[in-house]
């Protein structure tokens, strides 16, 4: 019996997602599936956070404790100083870029991002974008997505 409802289940899903886009009738509509449930935190290549413990892909930050995480970006280009911003979202939750005027040295420039996140803010999954821009143009160099959850106070940390 357990059989017969798994292929019933697999028949009906395959035919959900054949005809989907029929249905969707003649508006260009994309159908898309993923199989991936969570990205990575490097989505930008010369981007990496570091987390405190191995293994880590989103950073896990208990309200009310201060947890710093290092990041840094490659840049390829002839830039002397590279700016960090963070969306203003994130900076109202209370998180900020320490240092977020850095010199670039090695081809690289980096900082660390401070969460100072107090106990009364939304929990759950979130991915933090840093922008990193030349200091002296204000062209965007590149864009890396931190990914954290908060969780609630005295919870483990990152």
């Amino acid at each position: 019996m357990k059989t017969k409802k798994t292929i019933v289940l697999a028949v009906m899903l395959s035919l959900a997602f054949l005809t989907m886009p029929l249905i969707s009738g003649i508006k260009k509509t994309q159908t898309t599936v993923s199989l991936v449930s969570e990205a990575h935190a490097e989505d930008v290549k010369g981007f990496k956070w570091i987390p405190r413990r191995p293994g880590i892909t989103r950073a896990q930050i208990a309200l009310g404790r201060a947890v710093t995480i290092p990041f840094e970006f490659t840049v390829t280009e002839n830039v002397k100083k590279v700016r960090f911003e963070l969306p203003k979202k994130f900076v109202d939750l209370g998180i900020d870029i320490l240092e977020d005027e850095v010199a670039v040295k090695g081809g690289k420039a980096s900082s660390s991002v401070a969460f100072t996140v107090p106990p009364g803010k939304p929990l759950g999954k979130f991915d933090m974008v840093v922008t990193a821009k030349d200091a002296a143009t204000g062209k965007e160099i590149g864009k890396g997505t931190i990914q954290f959850m908060l969780l609630p106070p005295g919870v483990g940390g990152c």
